[in-house]
């Protein structure tokens, strides 16, 4: 599947580049899980220097998502000469949409970057 036919992204911003190998963004296992869907361990570049991947970085094949936290995770530089700024945001294509959708109360629909819809996740699992 080609980036531009996913219907969902997470919207994310860098809030440290104070590692030489990594940035740290501001979404974590509480927004995406810990989904690494191993089952696609087989795969050409699920796993990069033996960390698996979380999810892909839209429009970004320079780095790499693989290491999620409760609330942050961080992404490694395939490419040391190509660092990401403080501030700078991106998406993210997760790997399992089905839990990014039932740990929110909402959804944002926007379109060449304008909102259109907000909408209501009515279903979302609350522990119940």
């Amino acid at each position: 599947m080609r980036e531009d036919q996913c219907a969902l992204t997470i919207l994310t911003s860098v809030m440290s580049i104070s590692h030489p190998e990594h940035a740290v963004i501001d979404v974590g296992q509480k927004t995406m899980g810990a989904d690494a869907l191993i089952g696609f361990r087989d795969r050409p570049g699920f796993f990069w220097k033996d960390k698996p991947s979380y999810g892909v970085i839209k429009e970004r094949p320079d780095l790499y998502l693989g290491a999620l936290h409760a609330e942050v995770s961080r992404v490694f530089y395939r490419d040391p000469t190509q660092k990401v700024k403080l501030g700078e945001r991106f998406e993210i294509i997760p790997n399992n949409p089905f839990i990014v959708i039932n740990t929110q109360e909402k959804l944002y629909g926007v379109r060449k970057g304008k909102l259109e819809k907000v909408i209501l996740v009515t279903g979302r699992g609350r522990g119940t």
